[in-house]
């Protein structure tokens, strides 16, 4: 009897969907790591109370702006079909509107440090297995970000991407080869360079208007 209980539960309760994702991963330097290692052993200061240097940097992809948590990670929901992905290391990008709060696309800024990368996953038929490959390649000609980019607000000089073959998952989750961050990332002064378009991404809340005879309910961005 309780087998038929538990047969009807399952196909009586909702599904659940996941939505896949493209996680970016910042990790500190060897030498910064193992510095950080020594510390904990000797009990100079306490796990979980400081504040690692991969933390808190932004991030935008898809029209998503997440921050960097304090092991590094950055989600974003997966936006694209194919897996091969953009990623841009700046400290600055020009947000172009499509109307007053709404991005177009972004622009890479004239005289502000910038690396740009392809970072594509392939198939090996012998092995069976699948990798990413990440190369450097040139900045658009007409500063156009392609929108399968992840924009990443650091200074390049203290982020170097990982340039080595790595083995991929092979799922629907797009989970990035690490990107190494130096001592001196200010994250702070990239965060306070994206204020300026914080008002692109702020969650829309529901308006209701009084109209001669009725409401209407909107969305206002």
């Amino acid at each position: 009897m309780s087998d038929y209980c538990i047969l009807t539960l399952f196909l009586i309760c909702p599904k659940l969907f996941c939505v896949p994702i493209i996680q970016l991963s910042l990790i500190p330097t060897d030498d910064v790591y193992q510095k950080r290692i020594e510390e904990k052993l000797d009990n100079v200061i306490e796990t979980g109370k400081e504040n690692p240097i991969e933390a808190g940097h932004i991030a935008t992809y898809g029209g998503y702006v997440e921050v960097s948590d304090h092991n590094g990670l950055i989600s974003f929901p997966r936006k694209q079909a194919d897996k091969s992905i953009h990623l841009l290391i700046t400290q600055e990008a020009n947000p172009i509107s499509m109307f007053h709060n709404t991005l177009a696309y972004w622009e890479i800024t004239p005289d502000i440090a910038a690396r740009f990368y392809h970072i594509e996953q392939h198939y090996n038929e012998k092995t069976k297995k699948s990798s990413w490959n990440t190369k450097e390649v040139p900045l658009p000609d007409d500063h156009k970000i392609p929108f399968d980019t992840i924009i990443l607000f650091i200074d390049p000089e203290y982020a170097n991407p990982t340039l080595e073959e790595i083995i991929a998952f092979d799922n629907e989750n797009l989970l990035m080869p690490p990107i190494q961050i130096k001592k001196r990332a200010d994250e702070a002064k990239n965060a306070i360079i994206f204020l300026k378009v914080r008002h692109l991404f702020r969650t829309p809340e529901p308006a209701v208007n009084k109209q001669a005879h009725r409401y209407e309910i909107s969305l206002t961005p």
